[in-house]
């Protein structure tokens, strides 16, 4: 069963998707290689060290340690946060092209 998972602290996950409010959350959820769709917010509540990148992080990661994990198919970057969001989707890019030169099929991302 593929899942869609809304990362955000605040704003209501849209029909049909599971809401996570913490990296921890998402992230053991991603372990489960069910994800399909991920849309990722940076500020998650007061903490600085607990932010979407974070889970973009983890991704990095992983597909480091394991060429074969199960990547999800689009990758959403929903933040209204300016720096936080830029740097997301900096990282992501940087992600994509990790993974093109590894010859494995990137995400597709979404701002």
């Amino acid at each position: 069963m593929s899942e869609r998972v809304y990362l955000d602290d605040l704003r209501q996950a849209p029909r049909g998707w599971i809401q996570t409010q913490t990296a921890q959350e998402t992230i053991a959820l991603l372990k489960q290689g069910d994800v399909e769709e991920l849309s990722l917010d940076y500020n998650l509540g007061p903490s600085t060290t607990q932010t979407g990148d974070a889970v973009l992080q983890w991704i990095e990661r992983q597909i480091h340690k394991n060429p074969e994990w199960p990547l999800p198919k689009v990758i959403r970057i929903h933040s209204g946060h300016y720096h936080g969001r830029q740097l997301m989707i900096d990282h992501l890019d940087d992600i994509r092209e990790q993974l093109k030169a590894a010859g494995r099929e990137a995400p597709r991302a979404v701002w």
